[in-house]
């Protein structure tokens, strides 16, 4: 009969496995483990709880971009064979669109947008996320100049009245300052805006 210590062995194995790791390595310290391998190795501490869903905030940090991306193939092909949720958190506006199939955009503590990333990427509702959109460099396609958002983010213990990103936006009128937006939706998007853009607005 398996001891409980072959049990646990042949579980740490198993995790190993699936994230990519030799199972050999198992009894290495963290110190002999490149950064991607500590990586892989705290992503199989995650998964070895059986969780129903993954909150990963940003675990490519810190990596190459080759191991950064060999990490996110990882975590998609773990997601898909547990068949569990994972929320994705990024300033990486690259690797939402490659790891996510919903997205939300949060500024200043707010979620201000949220629906399908295809969608979003597309023709963003919010004025800030058309902004973000427009502040990353694209390897294809015409050479265009990145946007910037004129301004510092709100101070969140003292914050605006009304929307906390008119003080920024191109599009505020006294109605912005004056009260919180409602919820507006476009398909299956939804963002909280008094004007949301239309799709030309988005450049979509």
């Amino acid at each position: 009969m398996e001891t409980t210590v072959d049990a646990a062995r042949e579980r740490v194995a198993r995790l190993f496995r699936m994230v990519g790791l030799d199972p050999q390595l198992m009894e290495r310290y963290p110190h002999e483990f490149s950064g991607g391998m500590r990586q892989r190795a705290v992503i199989a501490m995650a998964l070895s709880c059986d969780p129903a869903v993954i909150i990963a905030d940003e675990p490519t940090t810190a990596l190459d971009v080759i191991v950064q991306d060999r990490i996110l193939r990882e975590l998609k092909d773990v997601q898909q064979e547990l068949r569990m949720a994972m929320i994705y958190i990024s300033h990486d506006i690259g690797v939402v669109a490659e790891v996510t199939d919903r997205m939300g955009v949060m500024y200043a503590g707010n979620l201000v947008e949220l629906g399908d990333t295809d969608d979003v990427f597309g023709a963003p509702l919010h004025p800030y996320t058309a902004a973000l959109m427009s502040s990353f460099p694209s390897v294809s396609g015409e050479k265009t100049a990145l946007a910037t958002l004129p301004g510092e983010p709100p101070n969140l213990i003292d914050p605006p009245t009304g929307c906390p990103f008119h003080p920024r936006c191109a599009y505020a009128t006294d109605e912005c300052r004056r009260e919180y937006p409602p919820q507006v939706s476009r398909g299956t998007q939804w963002a909280a805006c008094w004007h949301p853009l239309d799709k030309n607005d988005a450049g979509g």
